[in-house]
């Protein structure tokens, strides 16, 4: 990544999960070391190639009052989800050498790319056709 995209360039998303355990780090510890810039981000595959932009994956975290419900049920959907972050790249990054250094650190549960507008706001579905369920009449 030898220069910064400009602000209408578009980015490559990828999606890593983050394994569950004390000894290894924390989505949120990621994300910290990321946004304060204090410390080397402790997954190498990103310290190496670091990211525009990393995100958790959920915007509306649990409350740290609801965490224990995650600390026991770690492989559940949530939980999951709660280990997730975005890191955002330009396009010009040539994501599968950051995927490949991702899917061998041993912090790292699984990678993904997203594809284009997954991560994005999707639009509402369209309206209903006209019809008994739709509560309007058919001519």
């Amino acid at each position: 990544m030898s220069s910064r995209p400009g602000v209408n360039d578009p980015l490559q998303t990828i999606s890593i999960l983050l394994f569950d355990s004390p000894e290894r780090p924390s989505a949120a510890r990621l994300i910290n070391a990321f946004t304060t810039r204090n410390e080397p981000l402790p997954i190498a595959g990103l310290g190496l190639h670091r990211p525009l932009q990393l995100e958790y994956f959920l915007s509306q975290r649990l409350p740290p009052e609801q965490a224990a419900l995650i600390n026991r049920e770690p492989n559940s959907p949530r939980a999951k989800l709660e280990r997730m972050v975005l890191a955002h790249y330009p396009a010009s990054a040539r994501l599968e050498t950051i995927i490949a250094l991702l899917n061998v650190d041993p912090n790292v549960l699984s990678v993904a790319l997203m594809s284009s507008g997954e991560n994005e706001n999707t639009p509402p579905p369209p309206p209903a056709p006209p019809g008994p369920l739709s509560g309007q009449q058919s001519s």
